[in-house]
Order: C-alpha cells, then sequence, then structure tokens
C-alpha cells in the first residue's frame, strides 16, 4: 500500500533521505560507510552493493545482455544503454559554460570540461602518465597487461581497442565508407582519410631533427632517420641479409620464392624485382631503335654473326626479317598480278 500512498516512513539518520522499506534504508546505509562487502572474485575489487559487484562481473565476460531495440547495439550494463538511446533522441540537454557545446550525458560534458581546465585526474598504475577519463586509462592500461579482449571472429586476430577491431573487420569485408572528396579514393577510417588528405594538401608536419628534411607521414620519418643511423632493424629469417624497412625486406623474399610478379609489358616476360623489367624495357626499345637502321639483307647477316649483337637484339632481329621477307612477298604478288592483268 506504501507504493499506492507514496508514504516513506524509514528515515536515513545522516542525510534524511527517506525510503519505503527497511532493507532499502540498509542498503543506503553503506553510501555513508567504506564498507564493501561484495568482492569480485576475478580482480578483487571491492563494492558496497552485490548488483554493482554483479555488474562488474561483465567487465570480464564477452556477456552484453542489454541490446538497443532501435539499432541493437549491446551493451554490459542499464547505465551505458541509457546513455546511447540518448543519441537516437539527439536531445543534448547540458551545456558547457565555457564554450556553449551540447551533450547528451553528464559524464561527456564532464570529460569534455577537462579539455578547458587542463585537468587529468586519472593516473597509470604503472607509472606517471594521466588521462581525463577512466576508459583512456584503461585503454592504455592494457599496454602494460598485453591484454586483447577484443578478437576477430573470423580470422582470430586480437585488439587492445574496439576502434582497431572495427577497422579490421572492413578488410575481411571490404567495406571502405570513407571517400576523399578531392578524388576518387576511399579509406576505412577517418584518421586514415586525414592522412590521404595530406597528399592533396603537401602538409608535412615531421621534420627529421638531423637534416631538416619534411614528412607527411611519421612512419616516413622514422624510416628516414635509419638512414642517419645506419640501422637496418628488418632481417630476414632465410639469409640473415638486413634491411632498413619493412617493404624493402618483403621485396627480398621474392628472391627466395618462385615468384616473379612484375611483367614486362612490352613483351610479357616475367621478373623478380621491378628494377629488372625497366631494364628489359630499355633494352627492348634500344634494339627496336638500332633494328630500323637495317634492311632485310642487313637483319640476316647479322643473324649469321651472334656474337656481334646481344640475345634480345637476336631475337627482335628474327621477327623483324620475317615481317620484312612477308611484305617483300607481298609486293612480288602484287607486282605479277598486275602484270598478268595488262596481258
Amino acid at each position: 500500500m506504501l507504493i499506492h500512498s507514496g508514504e516513506k516512513p524509514f528515515q536515513c539518520e545522516i542525510c534524511d533521505k527517506r525510503f519505503r522499506r527497511k532493507g532499502d534504508i540498509k542498503t543506503h546505509m553503506l553510501v555513508h560507510s567504506d564498507e564493501k562487502q561484495y568482492k569480485c572474485d576475478i580482480c578483487e575489487k571491492s563494492f558496497k552493493k552485490r548488483g554493482n559487484r554483479d555488474l562488474h562481473l561483465l567487465i570480464h565476460s564477452d556477456e552484453k545482455p542489454f541490446k538497443c531495440k532501435i539499432c541493437e547495439k549491446r551493451y554490459k550494463d542499464h547505465v551505458n544503454i541509457q546513455r546511447h538511446l540518448l543519441v537516437h533522441t539527439g536531445i543534448k540537454t547540458y551545456v558547457c559554460s565555457l564554450c556553449d557545446k551540447r551533450f547528451s550525458g553528464k559524464h561527456n560534458l564532464k570529460r569534455h570540461e577537462f579539455i578547458h581546465t587542463g585537468e587529468k585526474p586519472y593516473q597509470c598504475n604503472y607509472y606517471d602518465k594521466r588521462f581525463n577519463s577512466t576508459a583512456s586509462r584503461e585503454k592504455h592500461l592494457r599496454i602494460h597487461t598485453g591484454e586483447r579482449k577484443f578478437k576477430c571472429k573470423i580470422c582470430e586476430k586480437s585488439f587492445t581497442q574496439s576502434g582497431p577491431l572495427r577497422r579490421h573487420m572492413m578488410t575481411h569485408t571490404g567495406e571502405k565508407p570513407f571517400k576523399c572528396d578531392k578524388c576518387t579514393k576511399t579509406v576505412r577510417s577517418k584518421q586514415e582519410l586525414q592522412l590521404h588528405n595530406r597528399t592533396h594538401t603537401g602538409e608535412r608536419p615531421y621534420r627529421c631533427d638531423i637534416c631538416e628534411k619534411r614528412f607527411s607521414f611519421l612512419g616516413s620519418l622514422k624510416s628516414h632517420k635509419l638512414i642517419h643511423t645506419g640501422e637496418k632493424p628488418f632481417t630476414c629469417d632465410i639469409c640473415d641479409k638486413s634491411f632498413s624497412s619493412r617493404s624493402n625486406l618483403i621485396i627480398h623474399y621474392v628472391v627466395h620464392s618462385d615468384e616473379m610478379p612484375y611483367r614486362c609489358k612490352v613483351c610479357e616476360k616475367s621478373f623478380k624485382r621491378k628494377n629488372q623489367v625497366k631494364q628489359n624495357i630499355s633494352e627492348e626499345t634500344i634494339a627496336k631503335k638500332n633494328l630500323r637502321r637495317y634492311s632485310c639483307i642487313d637483319i640476316a647477316t647479322l643473324l649469321s654473326f651472334k656474337y656481334l649483337i646481344p640475345k634480345v637484339s637476336r631475337r627482335l632481329a628474327f621477327v623483324e626479317m620475317v615481317i620484312c621477307v612477308i611484305s617483300l612477298i607481298q609486293d612480288a604478288i602484287l607486282l605479277l598480278s598486275r602484270h598478268h592483268f595488262q596481258e
């Protein structure tokens, strides 16, 4: 009957808050004490309430029992799903007093305010690095613990964060949702698109402190610095040859295989290295230019002296001679037909 009447006969002696049931006030009193009698069996973290301990246990499992009815996204607790539902409503009731930016959740506003204050209240357990949110600290701590809780269901590759896993999944689906507005290139993430835009803007924010050469990408700067140090950290596990970049090591591995991935567009011959294709095209071009100076008889003569011309030129010389002979035969047939018609 107390539910219908609204009566709350049990009052807290400390904060005067009132409750309908005696059990509720007992649970409430834990707020005012330091007692945390409910302990997690996995990480030994303690809680004042059993319900909070039970919700915490979901962190250690893959279970996400709370499902959004609109987009079917799942969460581990009711607090996060309530926050998520505000995304669909578009309601942003929390306003920053400094820049008037609006947020759907109080926690998002509080995290945003740290940008203005510069406050980073959450510290790494291993050293002095600090963070403006517990989520950022938890992501960072996985670097130290080596925990990779986000696993790909297709190839079982694991990641420390959910963002890299989402981008990785696109390698299986082929999805590239972010499109450059200056060219037709599409990429998997907003970060990749920002990096790609530097190819259009010419922005080079990374500078070598030795020779002052600038680069668009941090990886390019790191590879460049190896030129100054002479370091070659990438070693072939077959012949122990070392390289300054991973890409050069991958190219080198072709030497140990039967693979010939580079094909000449002129003669369709295949090669192990790209520079071999360029060299072959140059030889073919030079050979063709040289053969234009010779008549059919000259070519036939050259073929009889194999040691005078290289192998590529001999092959092309034979082709040119055959074409030349066919042309002479066609001309002879035309002359004979004309002579026969005049008679």
